[in-house]
């Protein structure tokens, strides 16, 4: 697979204009005569931190799969699924709560 620089610059910016462009409308909604929120004021923050995991995470991990095995494009794409999976780890099934103990029924005599 090729590196290029033009997919290392627009490929961050895909999902954080997408949510921007859904998010803009419903965070300040169209007033009487305003014009609400700018479209690429929640961006900002989205690609900060979307530059950031490319760089500093998604690539240096890309490269250590390199040196392992050949990146192909689902191995890269299986790369990226497991680093933006931010799901925290399903905790442990609970063990079942004892059983009270129910005392023994007595018998009366007849």
């Amino acid at each position: 697979m090729r590196f290029s620089w033009t997919g290392l610059i627009l490929t961050p910016l895909l999902v954080p204009v997408m949510f921007s462009m859904i998010g803009a409308p419903m965070l300040s909604p169209l007033q009487e005569g305003g014009n609400g929120a700018r479209v690429s004021d929640p961006a900002y923050p989205g690609c900060v931190v979307s530059y950031g995991a490319t760089i500093f995470l998604f690539l240096p991990c890309l490269f250590l799969l390199s040196l392992w095995r050949p990146v192909t494009a689902f191995s890269a794409c299986l790369v990226g699924l497991l680093l933006g999976d931010t799901r925290p780890p399903a905790p442990p099934p609970a063990a079942p709560a004892p059983r009270a103990a129910t005392p023994p029924r007595c018998r009366t005599p007849r």
